[in-house]
């Protein structure tokens, strides 16, 4: 859906699809009839909108068009294998997997066909998971291994954070910044939703982070609050700097709201570690039929 626009882009999909799983559809819900539609040689895997471009993810390449009838397009992007097709856009800003394993691509789109194109080279593994801020200046990646998540500067590709969801592997599905790009929220299919405080030092550390010439495990920022969820594969989104919307991708479609919320320290406790202690908490849900309420 193009911001609050009455503008979607459909793909055909599922055991009946009304439209080819190569062609998108730019569908005007006001007046209940296409307004766009592009065709390709190879099924669409991801639909990109702004209010001026058309982004388009097939497996091995990325189009942009102008949003204009008909569309015109203004560039290609090769990509290596991208089978989940894995790209974010913000702004003039356009992020996808680049022809090496590991590097993310990053285009400026506000240049016309002359784009300008940088590199970053963020993982040693396949990307899995890619989000842009709302301004378009951080990227934040995670590789298939799934235990790091790396914030990059979109203008000079320099390293900004490196954040550590867990020890073990994971399938990160989902990232999302908020709308001030302070928190950034990662859902992985370990049943877990992390936020991470990208301008603070409220994200834990491990107590021996100080001392020198140890492995980088021990200097590493881990989420300042987590929760346990009740699904895996999911999509995130920010509704204000402290809710956290859950739209779950399964049989059971449904939605869930997360709070963040500041825990209350009694005056009298002596456990200095409880301070600035948070909680997410589940605060809402809803199922897509209508008949679950919180």
């Amino acid at each position: 859906m193009l911001h609050r626009t009455n503008y979607l882009a459909l793909v055909g999909g599922g055991r009946n699809p009304k439209f080819p799983q190569n062609k998108v559809i730019i569908w005007d819900d006001l007046k209940h009839r296409p307004a766009l539609s592009l065709e390709f040689l190879s099924p669409i895997l991801n639909v990109l909108l702004s209010r001026t471009r058309i982004v388009v993810v097939l497996k091995n390449k990325v189009h942009v068009y102008a949003f204009s009838s008909p569309p015109a397009r203004i560039a290609g992007y090769e990509t290596v294998d991208n089978v989940y097709g894995i790209a974010a856009l913000a702004g003039h800003v356009l992020a996808f997997p680049s022809r090496s394993e590991g590097q993310i691509q990053i285009v400026n789109l506000s240049s016309g066909e002359g784009n300008l194109v940088s590199i970053v080279r963020a993982h040693r593994g396949p990307i899995r998971c890619l989000a842009l801020s709302q301004d378009g200046e951080v990227v934040a990646s995670a590789s298939e291994t799934g235990t790091i998540v790396r914030l990059h500067s979109t203008s000079n590709t320099a390293l900004i954070h490196e954040f550590r969801r867990g020890l073990d592997r994971a399938v990160i599905y989902s990232m999302a910044f908020s709308q001030t790009s302070n928190r950034l929220a990662i859902l992985s299919d370990k049943n877990t939703l992390h936020v991470f405080d990208t301008s603070a030092m409220t994200n834990r550390r491990h107590v021996l982070s100080k001392v020198p010439l140890l492995p980088s495990y021990f200097s590493s920022e881990w989420s300042f609050v987590s929760a346990r969820v009740s699904g895996s594969r999911g999509v995130l989104g920010w509704s204000s700097e402290d809710s956290i919307i859950v739209v779950w991708v399964t049989d059971e479609c449904r939605w869930e709201k997360y709070v963040i919320v500041e825990r209350e320290i009694p005056p009298s406790s002596s456990d200095s570690s409880l301070e600035n202690r948070w909680e997410l908490a589940r605060e809402a849900w809803r199922g897509f039929d209508g008949l679950s309420y919180s």
